[in-house]
């Protein structure tokens, strides 16, 4: 396109829009945000070793603030960032209101009462230059189309094939980059109305928190040298940027179980369709009243099984008439029977037990409704009823890539990266944009890598996708576990005592069952939270074990009031050596086993497999509201005075505070105190859960609750949608 000027009228909202005057601070940081953008595009889109060159970051990565003086009264922002292209221009400058996010204020700068005038000169290496004029009281503006950022400068006419001049004769050499500069002509008068310094202090508070420079400089803009970085440029190593293992720190780590072992039990995530035929099942669930009606007491077993088949019937009938109304009409019409439908039932059942695994916090109430539908659907006489088996072997990752002729992806050195959960932490925003680059470097390598005719992009995306959900799952869940054994190891220590932060306890005293000195109690806390986090490590596994041995007809059920209604009490041998297997495993971790090993299942304390694992799950409910309070509140302290005097004041500062709730979780939350009677409290494996879920009861009671509370704390329990 030629260049030339064309004239617009500005658009009614921003004629209509507020012209009430602002601060020179007001006018400098309103253009901020779209130069700190246009930064991180070039920042983040450079290849790493520019990135590494400072001098390239002093160059390159600086806004650049020309303040008005008497003999050049104008305030020039300038930034070497990727610049705009027309639709940018068009939508964030020339169409875009004053409360446009993607205009930085801009309209709402140049209709304050501080400026007279303004220009913009912006350039993208994928568009023409632009240029932008506009008077205060006019009604319209222009805009010119043409030139490079080298050629073309504000306020100045650009000759082609040599250097811009500005009225001043000042020259901007930046031939090889793309950028944005904005020149305001500002009445002196309002401008000299700001305190001194304000400005500069109102541009600091926001440049701090992204890294780049910004530069002050007053009457004219100097000189901004024309360099050549190309020297710099060089082809990036992928194992550099793929492999490098020192980087990304522990809270992205996954344990020490292989990605190949951990895939046999890693559901394979849900597809669209499935996603769809997964609300059905919820919603089937959610309304269904069958547990309400089979698990009491009956005179004789028969009338039971009689609800039993009424009620699995409806459940199953209801189904096939919300997919196929014709179908579930000749079901009721004893047309056709339930097993023609083996398939979609097996299929349906299976994908609201996938996705119930890979989301251990959804269908809290559903799913234990389909499980025991399922568990009843599988016993004998019933299933000769029905004419079919309801159970089908969950989809999980390998098994996918097993059919499909790909488990050599599952052993190949990058699929860690290409699978890991990106934590921001306290990282900074370049060392994340780092991480995002190896993640998706190592994604496309493996696609291109391993897809086949059997075995496409798009599945290895999904097997990838799936990985990804089990890690962020261990990130969520057994994180803040592997947190409170850094805090329990900082804080304190077995050999040496504190004074006032002993840990011993003694049975009888604040509720607390057990007799533990302070070293006992030290470890105690350590072997239980370590117990944890191997159980959450496998929890994808245990859990298969669970459905395994609840959905086995071969190890019936007894229906028993336990103390908390009547339960299903069923033996569960998968789960119970796995359980033993990892108590072994932590045994020879800690070095040495305090309390007592005994595993509570298919009692009455822990009915079944069911209740067992979703016990288990709520660990991070429990510490993950302990962890976020400690770290929210040293986050609060450093951006507000007024609460860490509060802190200071009250609670003897943020390192007391901190001391004084762990000390007291590790010492009351593992004291044995939260069972019906003394013989199942204690320091079984499972009466550890017990205890921590008791300290949680009392926590309103505890003198620092408020700073829960303070900190964004809700509740233990989480949301049962």
């Amino acid at each position: 396109m030629s260049s030339g000027d064309l004239t617009y009228a500005l658009p009614l909202p921003i004629l209509k829009s507020s012209t009430s005057a602002a601060t020179a601070s007001d006018l400098v940081c309103s253009l901020l945000s779209n130069s700190v953008s246009s930064l991180d595009s070039v920042y983040f889109g450079a290849p790493s070793s520019l990135r590494k060159s400072d001098d390239w970051a002093k160059h390159t990565l600086t806004v650049r603030i020309t303040l008005p003086t008497e003999a050049n009264p104008e305030l020039i922002v300038t930034d070497m960032g990727v610049g705009m292209t027309r639709s940018d221009v068009i939508n964030s400058l020339c169409w875009g209101t004053e409360d446009d996010a993607g205009g930085g204020g801009f309209w709402k700068a140049a209709r304050s009462g501080l400026i007279e005038w303004v220009k913009v000169h912006t350039k993208n290496e994928h568009d023409e230059g632009y240029q932008i004029e506009w008077e205060s009281g006019q009604t319209d503006y222009k805009l010119r189309i043409g030139g490079t950022f080298q050629e073309v400068i504000i306020g100045g006419d650009g000759g082609k094939g040599g250097e811009g001049k500005g009225e001043g004769g000042t020259t901007i050499g930046i031939s090889r980059c793309t950028g944005t500069r904005v020149v305001f002509g500002v009445d002196l008068k309002e401008w000299k109305r700001e305190e001194d310094g304000a400005i500069q202090k109102a541009v600091g508070r926001i440049m701090e928190t992204n890294g780049y420079s910004v530069v002050f400089e007053e009457g004219k803009p100097s000189e901004i040298e024309d360099v050549d970085w190309s020297h710099l440029l060089e082809e990036e190593d992928d194992g550099e940027l793929m492999m490098d293992e020192e980087e990304g720190g522990e809270e992205g780590g996954v344990g020490e179980t292989s990605v190949e072992e951990r895939a046999r039990y890693i559901p394979f995530r849900l597809s669209l369709a499935e996603r769809k035929m997964l609300r059905l099942v919820e919603s089937a669930m959610k309304c269904a009243t069958y547990t309400d009606q089979v698990d009491r007491s009956f005179k004789n077993e028969s009338k039971r099984m009689i609800k039993q088949l009424k009620g699995i019937g409806g459940i199953l009938h209801g189904l096939v008439t919300a997919c196929n109304y014709e179908a579930g009409q000749s079901i009721a019409e004893g047309e056709e029977s339930f097993d023609k439908f083996e398939a979609f039932f097996q299929n349906l059942f299976e994908i609201a037990r996938r996705h119930k695994i890979m989301n251990p916090d959804k269908m809290r109430g559903e799913y234990g409704m389909l499980v025991m539908v399922m568990m009843d659907a599988t016993k004998g006489e019933i299933k000769e009823e029905l004419g079919f088996d309801i159970r089908k072997d969950l989809v999980t990752v390998y098994k996918f890539l097993e059919e499909h002729g790909g488990t050599d992806l599952l052993r190949d050195k990058y699929i860690e990266i290409a699978t890991q959960e990106i934590l921001a932490g306290k990282k900074d925003r370049g060392t994340i944009q780092h991480e995002i680059r190896k993640k998706e470097k190592a994604v496309k390598y493996l696609k291109e890598k391993y897809s086949t005719v059997q075995l496409s992009e798009d599945d290895i995306h999904t097997c990838l996708y799936s990985i990804s959900d089990n890690n962020s799952f261990l990130n969520s869940n057994r994180l803040p576990v592997d947190k409170m054994i850094k805090y329990l190891e900082k804080y304190f220590h077995p050999k040496q005592m504190e004074e006032g932060y002993s840990l011993s306890i003694v049975e009888g005293e604040d509720g607390a069952r057990l007799n533990h000195s302070h070293e006992k109690q030290y470890y105690f806390a350590l072997q239980s939270l370590t117990l944890w986090s191997y159980i959450l490590d496998d929890m994808f596994r245990l859990w298969s074990l669970a459905e395994k041995d609840l959905l086995d007809s071969s190890v019936d059920y007894q229906l028993k009031d336990t103390g908390q209604g009547f339960q299903r009490v069923q033996q569960s041998p998968s789960v119970y050596r796995a359980m033993q297997a990892i108590l072994t495993k932590v045994q020879s971790r800690v070095g040495r086993w305090i309390g007592s090993k005994m595993i509570h299942m298919g009692d009455h304390n822990v009915p079944n497999a069911l209740t067992y694992v979703d016990k288990y799950c709520q660990v991070s409910r429990i510490l993950g509201p302990v962890v976020l309070c400690i770290e929210n509140l040293e986050r609060m302290c450093e951006d507000d005075p007024n609460l860490e005097d509060f802190v200071e004041g009250q609670f003897g500062g943020l390192e007391t505070l901190k001391k004084d709730i762990l000390y007291d979780f590790f010492k009351s939350a593992f004291d044995g105190s939260g069972g019906d009677n003394y013989f199942d409290a204690g320091s079984c494996v499972d009466g550890r859960l017990t205890s921590a879920w008791n300290w949680c009861q009392g926590l309103p009671e505890k003198e620092y609750y408020v700073i829960f509370k303070l900190t964004g704390f809700l509740g233990f329990d989480g949301d049962f949608r």
